[in-house]
């Protein structure tokens, strides 16, 4: 079993790796993975079931604070790497800053895209991209009311919006 540390690769150093594979074994999903939480292990669990290699991007702190909040992310983008990078179920892991997987899709070019339930097909940007290369999306079942979001709101005593 690789360590953590093996696991976690630039993107450019990943896609020759990644073109050794047929096409159709390699998934890819992507997360701020914040808080990581029961929902987090159970939907990249779900993932490894449709795909021989599990790629994982992180968004990185800058990309996080674009979209989510400027208060987020709570963990560092280094942490949360070696955090994903240390599940089993993972097999490569890379930081990435853009707010969308438009250049993920084109570099890596995955046979299988996952997104969690929270999404829906139509939302998909990368869906033609994706599509025009002959890729599979994947949307899986969340557990519902489980998010880093909660999390957070939980800690403040707020009421929570999922």
């Amino acid at each position: 079993m690789r360590s953590y540390q093996e696991k976690i690769i630039s993107r450019e150093n990943l896609v020759p790796i990644l073109h050794s594979f047929p096409q159709k074994d390699i998934g890819f999903t992507s997360g701020t993975f914040d808080l990581l939480h029961l929902g987090h292990l159970s939907y990249l669990q779900q993932t490894k079931e449709y795909c021989k290699i599990l790629v994982v991007g992180v968004n990185s702190d800058l990309s996080v604070k674009a979209y989510k909040s400027p208060l987020r992310p709570i963990v560092p983008e280094q942490e949360r790497l070696a955090l994903i990078a240390g599940l089993e179920c993972v097999d490569y892991v890379f930081l990435f800053s853009e707010t969308n997987n438009h250049h993920n899709i084109k570099e890596l070019k995955p046979g299988w895209y996952f997104k969690a339930g929270d999404y829906q097909l139509s939302q998909l940007s990368s869906k033609n991209l994706l599509e025009s290369y002959g890729g599979t999306i994947k949307i899986l079942s969340e557990i519902p009311h489980l998010s880093s979001t909660a999390m957070i709101q939980k800690i403040q005593g707020l009421p929570s919006s999922s």
